[in-house]
């Protein structure tokens, strides 16, 4: 009878073991499934979007890049931890905007990065045009010309 009874509470034991285990697995993978799921979500959006925190960027899509007229030859493959985009965004240039700004006060003018490590409150700010460079295209003086407003938070 005693050997019958441990048999039969390690078979339980065993079995309720198994179960758990299964399902920690099965859990995980749908985890992971739903986190691909979002960032092919996540890359489709068409406003510039990243994610930072403790002065890392943990992912961005491309319209980022595109919208700040950075990096945009650039691949993830290229820079897999964005360092390159890290750089573009300490070197792009905004000026905030003010709706009427008082007659001795001049807007801040700051670059993207700093203004995301201070930890300020959302703003609008006009994206400052990149100086030019030599061969590149006239067209994109034309853009540059226009002005680009940006809402930073």
């Amino acid at each position: 009878m005693r050997i019958f009874f441990c048999v039969s509470i390690y078979g339980i034991i065993a079995y309720r073991i198994e179960i758990l285990t299964k399902q920690s697995f099965m859990g995980r993978e749908t985890s992971e499934k739903a986190f691909h799921r979002w960032m092919k979500i996540f890359e489709t959006f068409p406003e510039g979007i990243a994610l930072i925190r403790n002065n890392y960027i943990l992912c961005g899509n491309k319209a980022l890049q595109y919208i700040l007229n950075v990096g945009v030859d650039r691949t993830p493959e290229d820079d897999p931890l964005y360092n390159l985009l890290k750089v573009d965004l300490k070197n792009a240039v905004v000026k905030q905007w003010v709706k009427t700004p008082a007659a001795n006060e001049q807007p801040k003018q700051m670059s993207i990065w700093q203004f995301l490590m201070n930890n300020e409150k959302g703003a609008i700010f006009q994206l400052m045009p990149r100086t030019r460079q030599d061969g590149e295209d006239p067209l994109n003086d034309f853009l540059a010309d226009i002005p680009k407003y940006i809402t930073l938070n």
